[in-house]
C-alpha cells in the first residue's frame, strides 16, 4: 500500500485524502443513525431473510445459529450490552 501512494504525484495523493476523508465522513454518518445500528445488530438469519436471500438452512439449523448469537451476549431485546462490546476485542461469528 505504501508503494501505490509513493507513485502518486502530490496532487493525486490530495485527492486521495481528499476522496478517503469524505468517504470515512460518510461512513461514520451512516454509523450514527439508529436505524442503521439496529439493522447492524440485526442476526445473521433475520439480515439473509431481510435481504430476500435464501438459505439451504433447515428450520432446526436457524433455530440453533439463532440461541449459538444470543449465547454470544445479546439481552432479550437482541442487544449487546456496553460490557459486552468493551470487554471481547474479538469473536468468531
Amino acid at each position: 500500500m505504501a508503494e501505490f501512494f509513493e507513485a502518486l504525484n502530490d496532487t493525486e495523493r490530495s485527492a486521495l485524502i481528499n476522496l478517503l476523508t469524505r468517504k470515512g465522513v460518510e461512513t461514520v454518518l451512516y454509523l450514527l443513525d439508529d436505524d442503521n445500528l439496529k439493522l447492524l445488530q440485526l442476526d445473521y438469519v433475520i439480515k439473509e431473510k431481510v435481504l430476500g436471500r435464501t438459505s439451504s438452512q433447515t428450520q432446526s439449523e436457524a433455530i440453533l445459529n439463532d440461541e449459538k448469537a444470543r449465547e454470544c451476549g445479546l439481552d432479550s431485546k437482541n442487544e449487546a450490552g456496553e460490557e459486552i462490546l468493551t470487554n471481547y476485542s474479538k469473536r468468531a461469528v
